[in-house]
């Protein structure tokens, strides 16, 4: 955080992942349930115990919507090769 950014203007980082995930897809209309695909991103460092001065460096290594993977890092290109299933009802 820089000097000149107030603490009590700052969401904590669980009301900040919960305002970029669950908010956007309830005001999106879209819906998560069993049968349906959803996105994902894994990063390259843990979100909830990296410093605050770590998060600018923090990286997606692999990103898949609608269960398409349309990015992956060099470590896990074997991964964009799996055809993935959407679990049935």
């Amino acid at each position: 955080m820089s000097s000149n950014q107030s603490k009590e203007n700052v969401l904590d980082r669980t009301t900040a992942l919960n305002l970029f995930t669950t908010e956007v897809i309830l005001s999106s209309k879209k819906i998560i349930q069993k049968g349906f695909y959803s996105d994902i991103v894994i990063l390259d460092k843990d979100y909830f115990f990296i410093a605050d001065d770590e998060m600018p460096a923090l990286n997606a290594v692999l990103t898949i919507v609608d269960g398409k993977v349309v990015y992956v890092a060099e470590e896990y290109k074997s991964v964009a090769r799996l055809k993935l299933s959407v679990i049935p009802e």
